[in-house]
């Protein structure tokens, strides 16, 4: 996907429904990330990770995870979570997630 494409679909995309994660938070993520990506996050990574955190809130690595094994790639693996409802994600979690 595209910056056209992507920035065509953002117009559609959920809002953000949580907080800007704290450092600790982003560093958690970061983590995740890497580990299952198998490579370092750029700063780029870590910001769209960041937003990923405001719309899927605490679920957002279980939401990684499973759309990671449903593409089978990393290629465009954030803009596709960032660009997806978090209700479409079978581990969805709700309860104790801070706005």
């Amino acid at each position: 996907m595209g910056r056209t494409e992507f920035n065509r679909r953002l117009q559609s995309a959920p809002p953000f429904r949580y907080r800007p994660p704290t450092d600790a938070e982003l560093d958690d993520l970061v983590g995740a990330y890497e580990a299952i990506a198998g490579r370092r996050a750029s700063r780029a990574v870590m910001n769209l990770l960041a937003t990923c955190r405001r719309v899927h809130g605490i679920a957002t690595v279980r939401h990684l995870h499973e759309l990671h094994t449903e593409l089978g790639t990393t290629t465009n693996l954030l803009a596709e979570l960032r660009l997806r409802e978090p209700s479409a994600f079978a581990a969805s979690a709700k309860e104790g997630d801070l706005p």
